[in-house]
């Protein structure tokens, strides 16, 4: 009976911490951890749609824009992947080396069919 009354009281103290911990690393597994390799990708051409489409530094409405493509532009898809919320981004890039994250549904063919 002692010990049911210590683990009682210690379960509050230990899921408190571990809440603010899950909710920092969810936050920074959304725009960081999504970093693609170089290789093991088949690349495929595809391009925005009419409209203006940010390409994120990872896949989620909240990470940091770091350009836009404009309507119409090629786009070279390397992967998919679900983000939290259940959104499909594609990873690809544009001439000139600039990489990043475009939700899918700011490109014309709804983006990369290979997953990450």
């Amino acid at each position: 009976m002692r010990r049911t009354a210590v683990t009682g009281a210690l379960l509050p103290a230990v899921t408190a911490l571990a809440s603010p911990a899950t909710a920092t690393t969810s936050a920074v597994r959304s725009c960081t951890s999504h970093s693609v390799p170089s290789s093991g990708y088949t690349p495929t051409d595809g391009c925005a749609l009419d409209d203006d489409s940010p390409v994120r530094k990872g896949p989620h409405a909240g990470c940091t824009a770091i350009w836009h493509l404009d309507p119409g532009e090629p786009m070279t898809y390397w992967c998919y992947v679900y983000n939290e919320d259940g959104n499909t981004w594609t990873y690809g890039y544009v001439g000139g080396g600039r990489y990043g994250w475009v939700w899918d549904g700011h490109l014309a063919d709804y983006g990369s069919k290979t997953p990450w």
